[in-house]
């Protein structure tokens, strides 16, 4: 824009999106995407090889899994007391999906990265595979 005609189409020199001057910093706290996903799939794998000696071990799952969320939603920019969400029906889509795909410091850009987009198709993938299996294994077995 000149200073002449505000009117006027920006010029390539200027900024078409306000810089809100927030950088996200390096370390947030909390674990990362990486970290999260090894302790998830690590708590359940250990969770139910321990099951076999032991089931009511699998209660463990209960405890283990939502500290590792409260942790994550404190790196992704969220009250790490949101973690809790993970135990509640329907709420816990959101806190996953957060937990899951989310890059550090998600809360303040709003941006998915490309893993997170690739975690995201892969987890609806998942999910209409889902529904479709519900849907057709039954009317194959008749």
């Amino acid at each position: 824009m000149s200073a002449d005609n505000p009117y006027a189409a920006p010029e390539a020199t200027d900024h078409i999106a306000p810089d809100d001057g927030y950088d996200v910093p390096d370390d947030m706290g909390g674990i990362t995407r990486g970290q999260f996903w090894l302790g998830y799939l690590g708590s359940i794998i250990v969770g139910f090889l321990i099951a076999f000696l032991f089931p009511p071990a699998v209660l463990l799952l209960y405890v283990i899994i939502p500290i590792l969320a409260c942790f994550r939603m404190k790196n992704v920019g969220y009250h790490p007391a949101l973690g809790l969400l993970i135990l509640v029906p329907v709420a816990n889509i959101w806190a996953g999906i957060l937990c899951g795909a989310a890059p550090t410091g998600y809360r303040h850009t709003k941006k998915l990265d490309t893993i997170g987009k690739v975690i995201i198709g892969i987890i609806i993938g998942l999910f209409v595979l889902g529904l479709l299996a519900g849907f057709l294994l039954p009317a194959l077995s008749r």
